[in-house]
């Protein structure tokens, strides 16, 4: 009995003692806005062009509004 108390404390202390680590870690930086994500500005003297599709139409949007600068506002969804 008296073994299974000194193994519970010393479990107890290094749980403790772990948890403290845990805690004093810095919070997570927050990660940089995709430029695909940035909101844009409407010209209402341009046309509009949309980007549809799922995640890689990600990659395309950023070039594509190089591209199509002067030209047109490009949107993705």
């Amino acid at each position: 009995m008296i073994m299974s108390r000194s193994i519970l404390c010393v479990l107890l202390t290094i749980a403790s003692v772990a948890s403290l680590g845990f805690a004093a870690e810095k919070p997570a930086a927050k990660k940089p806005v995709d430029p695909a994500f940035v909101p844009i500005t409407d010209d209402p003297k341009l046309p509009r062009v949309l980007l549809i599709g799922d995640s890689i139409s990600i990659g395309y949007t950023v070039p594509v509004r190089k591209l199509l600068e002067g030209k047109a506002t490009c949107t993705a969804s």
